[in-house]
């Protein structure tokens, strides 16, 4: 039986590179300025993610605002770091870090809803 892929939400990719990044609604709140209540609607679904929000809170979170996009898959710590590295180095730093970047994705597996077996 075919494995069912994972639609995230962006409400769902807000939450995991909040946490990710170890910051409560309120310290992200006040890094994009709105209100922690705001960023519990966009994180619940009850506000829209648009453009202009996935632009906003994108820098806060270090990530890019496609990262907030439905369906986009989110990245591990590994891969977040790794990107927060590059966004750091110059050419040469690059080129150090991607083969790394490379290598350790055919480890890292994205997560699953389903038992293994299902």
């Amino acid at each position: 039986m075919p494995q069912k892929v994972r639609i995230y939400e962006p409400g769902e990719l807000l939450y995991h590179y909040r946490s990710l990044g170890g910051f409560s609604q309120a310290a992200l709140a006040v890094m994009v300025g709105t209100s922690p209540q705001q960023i519990s609607r966009l994180e619940l679904t009850r506000r829209k993610m648009t453009e202009s929000w996935r632009e906003r809170l994108a820098p806060g979170l270090k990530i890019h605002p496609d990262d907030l996009k439905r369906g986009s898959p989110p990245r591990s710590k590994v891969k977040q770091r790794a990107m927060q590295l590059i966004d750091k180095h110059d050419d040469r730093g690059v080129e150090l870090i991607m083969p790394l970047l490379e290598a350790s994705h055919e480890y890292l597996k994205p997560e699953s809803d389903t038992p293994p077996g299902d």
